[in-house]
């Protein structure tokens, strides 16, 4: 009974801080230092701010919703959410309570944003705000953008999915992004590219031969050589597309050496604003599972996991899945001529990827998708920082993503570091696992409060850094005591 009690008593805490947050938006703004330690752990603290000098016109209202968004394309699931009108313009602090035995630290969770004016987004967060799980906390700073310039204007605000709001990498690059483009052809008028790129490093590559009446639609991985500026697409045809990233988030064609081409030709593929992602027809190859009635298939180029679509050639890839699967649920290895496409979901206004299979091929159940990721190296590699001191470090909204990276070039070892916003540079030496930075140098831009400490922490971690270790895709910095005082993730492999 006593046990009973305690777990009401809490739950009735919940909901008292819930409707005092909900009823008086003053209240929730500052910290109570007389909660609970269960209360205070069940509060998400944040705050929001836009960088255009305009206020916001009266009665708008500002919401922060905490989801769980662990499953990319899939519907996301609303764990709190707080909604008022604010008293003047940014910084918007905010909190907002939730049931903490919703919460599972395998998953992961994100805070968006957006402030509503006569019933429609004015502002809005684009991109992903971890909090709660997988390092991150229970703070969050997040910067609002205008909606007329960052989203899809054909689509509702709901249908856009945590994979397709754009960021910008280490590369430069603000994806994800559709590119167009008229290339050179030998034996045709041209070669129209229609080049779909995402955050995870996937792409979509629909080529055209113009005047031929050829059309080859293609998926795989992409990755930047840094010493080159050059995006790389691995995909399942025998030769790498190459091309040189440019500003304005051009791309331009190399040779199939990686060489800039030196000609009077059209050679870019351009990014027109809008990202457009296109329907392909291939050949597919994967794993696929069948469970509850619902068929996935896992493709094994870029490692995405799609729906499979009860048409087609369905009941026969069925049929071939229920003989040859060792038990329900288990992955059998496929091949089929099919299509990847984006369709409405059944609930909601939102879109989906999934994929259609036209021609069952083959089925394997002793084969499975090879791991293409290898380990990275220290030079020429782009590194996420991921912490710095023990702290995590997360991408701040449109800025930079936090990276560093070492050139290794004619004998000269140079390094870039950034949190997002000043760049710091220098030269490096190494004698085994020992590392000293040298010859360090910053630019001097103003930068928001959060970016502004972050690069106190970056700035102390080179001065402290004595040693390296590299395993597999993480980086550690090591002190002089030993002790790791910041890690890194290798992302663009």
């Amino acid at each position: 009974m006593k046990i009973i009690l305690k777990s009401h008593i809490q739950y009735l805490m919940l909901v008292f801080i819930g409707l005092i947050a909900s009823c008086n938006s003053t209240h929730f703004h500052g910290k109570n230092e007389d909660m609970s330690n269960l209360a205070r752990g069940a509060i998400i603290e944040g705050t929001a701010i836009y960088r255009e000098r305009i206020a916001i016109p009266p009665n708008s209202v500002f919401e922060a919703i905490l989801e769980d968004v662990t499953i990319i394309d899939a519907k996301t699931i609303e764990i709190g959410q707080v909604s008022f009108r604010p008293s003047g313009g940014p910084p918007i602090r905010f909190s907002i309570t939730f049931n903490p035995a919703r919460i599972d630290p395998n998953r992961l969770y994100s805070v968006r944003a957006h402030i509503l004016a006569n019933g429609r987004p004015m502002f809005a967060s684009d991109r992903l705000h971890p909090v709660l799980t997988r390092g991150a906390g229970h703070t969050v700073d997040i910067l609002l953008k205008m909606v007329e310039h960052n989203f899809n204007k054909s689509m509702p605000p709901e249908s856009i999915t945590t994979c397709d709001l754009q960021t910008i990498g280490a590369h430069g690059l603000r994806l994800p992004a559709t590119f167009h483009g008229d290339l050179p052809c030998f034996d045709c008028l041209a070669i129209r590219h229609h080049l779909d790129l995402w955050p995870d490093q996937v792409f979509h590559l629909r080529r055209e031969w113009v005047g031929k009446n050829l059309i080859r639609d293609e998926v795989g991985r992409w990755r930047v050589d840094p010493s080159r500026h050059a995006l790389i697409l691995h995909g399942g045809g025998e030769t790498k597309a190459q091309f040189q990233i440019r500003p304005g988030n051009r791309l331009r064609q190399l040779d199939i050496k990686g060489a800039p081409i030196e000609s009077t030709l059209p050679c870019e593929l351009l990014d027109e604003g809008k990202f457009s992602p296109i329907d392909l027809s291939l050949t597919l190859e994967g794993e696929m599972t069948y469970m509850a009635d619902a068929a996935r298939f896992t493709e094994c180029l870029t490692g995405r996991s799609y729906p499979v679509a009860q048409e087609g050639d369905f009941k026969k890839i069925h049929r071939t899945y229920l003989k040859n699967a060792s038990n329900p649920g288990a992955h059998l290895y496929v091949t089929f001529d099919g299509s990847i496409i984006h369709s409405p979901r059944m609930e909601g206004a939102s879109i989906e990827r999934r994929v259609v299979v036209h021609r069952f091929i083959d089925a394997r159940s002793n084969q499975k998708c090879k791991q293409y990721q290898t380990d990275a190296s220290l030079t020429n590699t782009y590194w996420r920082i991921t912490s710095l001191d023990g702290r995590p470090v997360n991408p701040f909204n449109s800025w930079r993503e936090p990276h560093i990276l070492f050139i290794s070039e004619d004998q000269r070892q140079t390094f870039a570091a950034t949190v997002g916003c000043n760049q710091l540079v220098g030269t490096y030496t190494i004698t085994g696992k020992n590392i000293a930075f040298n010859n360090t140098a910053s630019t001097m831009m103003a930068c928001p409060p959060i970016l502004d400490t972050l690069e106190k922490y970056l700035n102390d971690i080179i001065t402290r850094t004595k040693q390296w270790q590299l395993k597999d895709n993480v980086l550690e910095f090591i002190d002089d005591k030993g002790v790791q005082i910041a890690l890194f993730e290798a992302v663009y492999l």
